[in-house]
């Protein structure tokens, strides 16, 4: 008769001690008519470009393995970029590419620095791989401390710094002047995650060919295309080179391949899309400025940070009249909520909800 699990307790012992106390990233999913809070683009493919998609995924043999090599992705990616394909590897988003650079680089005691509040998977995936965390708080203006990021950096020598611009959850986009000095000042590799760079027009993608210690990484997901899972990273070739051998074969399948090529292949119909949400952005920031009480912290992404009194107390309210948005955590954004940039008969029904439940919790006090 086998031992209950319960009972055995050696088997959790035998877990690093960093991974049983981690918290980990869960999603919510909160039923809600309204769902707002997870960075998507809620903008559907246009129908010609859906049905081509459709048409390129259908002709999968699903017997055969995908391209271990993605060429045909690398090359419409490399065309879309303006750079050359042998630069480039692929994940499974942007997470399995965190995963990929914290592996390569993070030989113990290695350890990595990004300014907080940022995206959260940076220090989940460096505890996940032994590798120690550092965050350097930003301003209370959510801007970058660089005489603090560079100074740490030089006593602590990590190996990778990450660098979300625009960053998640603040949307701010960091000045090119701030990239070069961590380039420049440090000796690590600086990854320019730019997962929300088409919301705000401007790459750094062109510094690659100055900067062997450069890497830029970006994202399908924000684009109207998150269930294919595409993320991709652009570095140096030799480098690209090195990175590519810890990648896992066969790691993008080949429905996420094909379909993902072929968007790329039609870009001008997504990119009406990433247009629409930065006007719809524009005009969700005034009108949430206009509501008592709400402070808005400027954004270069597809969603808003703002503060509210009362934050937890609004985002249930929200909930309650079936409006998702997302509450975050911490003592830097106790206070605040986060907005994915939705259509515009979605912003309006938060805007509703919000305008409402912002009243009613101030006639109660």
């Amino acid at each position: 008769m086998s031992t209950p699990f319960a009972e055995r307790g050696s088997v959790l012992a035998a877990v690093r001690l960093a991974v049983r106390e981690l918290a980990g990233y869960k999603a919510d999913t909160t039923p809600a008519e309204v769902v707002l809070d997870a960075n998507e683009c809620a903008f559907p493919l246009p129908d010609d470009l859906r049905q081509a998609i459709d048409r390129k995924v259908a002709a999968i043999d699903l017997r055969r393995y995908p391209d271990a090599e993605q060429r045909l992705l690398k090359r419409a990616l490399g065309e879309r970029l303006g750079l050359d394909p042998a630069g480039l590897v692929v994940g499974n988003g942007s997470d399995e590419l965190i995963a990929l650079l914290i592996t390569a680089f993070g030989e113990r005691p290695a350890k990595v620095l990004f300014p907080t509040p940022t995206f959260a998977m940076y220090e989940i995936i460096a505890t996940c791989h032994g590798v120690l965390p550092i965050g350097v708080p930003l301003t209370p203006a959510f801007d970058l401390d660089m005489e603090r990021m560079v100074e740490v950096a030089a006593a602590e020598e990590p190996k990778l710094i990450f660098l979300a611009t625009p960053n998640n959850p603040t949307g701010r986009r960091y000045p090119e002047a701030a990239l070069l000095r961590l380039l420049t000042e440090t000796s690590a590799v600086v990854v320019a995650d730019e997962a929300y760079a088409d919301f705000c027009g401007a790459t750094h993608t062109g510094l690659l060919g100055h900067h062997d210690n450069l890497v830029v990484m970006r994202t399908l997901s924000k684009v109207g295309l998150a269930a294919l899972r595409v993320g991709y990273l652009a570095a140096n070739p030799l480098l690209a080179y090195q990175l590519d051998k810890v990648r896992l074969p066969y790691n993008v399948g080949a429905l996420p391949q094909v379909a993902a090529t072929a968007a790329l292949n039609r870009w001008a119909e997504i990119q009406p899309a990433i247009d629409q949400v930065v006007a719809e952005r524009d005009r969700l920031a005034t009108a949430l400025s206009a509501i008592g009480g709400v402070k808005v912290v400027p954004s270069d992404a597809n969603f808003i940070l703002f503060s509210v009194p009362h934050a937890a107390a609004v985002h249930q309210g929200l909930l309650e009249q079936g409006v998702r948005i997302k509450r975050l955590s911490g003592v830097v954004l106790d206070g605040y909520l986060r907005v994915t940039v939705g259509q515009p008969h979605e912003n309006q029904r938060f805007l509703a909800a919000l305008a409402a439940v912002v009243s009613a919790l101030a006639e109660e006090g």
